[in-house]
């Protein structure tokens, strides 16, 4: 098979995952933290090229483009809270 050939939609989504895990730890944990944490910048503060806002503010889930200072501050008031 060529390389240039597409998998599926998501296939760039396993690949940056893949590129993320390279150099963490091997701990189910630590992985199962960088896939949330890459999902939550996906669909909640990167801009797609397909349209001009997140999915989240696409389906109304959000009332504006969050920052990654957004995401860091709940996942401290999340540990605050445990």
């Amino acid at each position: 098979m060529p390389n240039s050939f597409r998998a599926g939609p998501l296939d760039h989504v396993t690949e940056s995952i893949h590129w993320l895990t390279n150099a963490f730890s091997k701990k189910i944990e630590n992985h199962a933290a960088a896939v949330a944490l890459f999902f939550m910048y996906y669909n909640f503060a990167r801009v797609h090229k397909t349209s001009p806002c997140s999915p989240a503010l696409a389906a109304g889930m959000n009332t504006r483009l969050s920052e990654i200072k957004d995401i860091v501050e709940m996942i401290g008031a999340q540990e605050k809270s445990s």
